[in-house]
């Protein structure tokens, strides 16, 4: 934050001044995050470590695509109620 005054005195007053205020703010800048990123075996930038064997039996599973749904739970056998 930058605060000036600027102090003139005023001809015709004798002992008068006029002040005037500068307020001004210059933010930081913004720190941001480095991408990690590996050469694959074609030369390219890819985000997947080429070295890094892909485990077994994994496969991509899409996001839902209606609303959420509530599933209730049945009342444990003490009676209690859950929910």
């Amino acid at each position: 934050m930058i605060f000036k005054l600027k102090i003139k005195p005023v001809a015709k007053a004798q002992g008068r001044y006029d002040v005037m205020a500068d307020i001004s703010t210059k933010l930081p800048p913004k720190q941001r995050e480095a991408a990690v990123m590996f050469v694959g075996p074609d030369g390219d930038l890819t985000n997947r470590d080429p070295r890094q064997p892909d485990l077994p039996g994994l496969r991509a599973v899409e996001a839902p695509r209606g609303p959420a749904v509530r599933v209730e739970q049945p009342a444990p056998a003490t009676g209690l109620r859950v929910g």
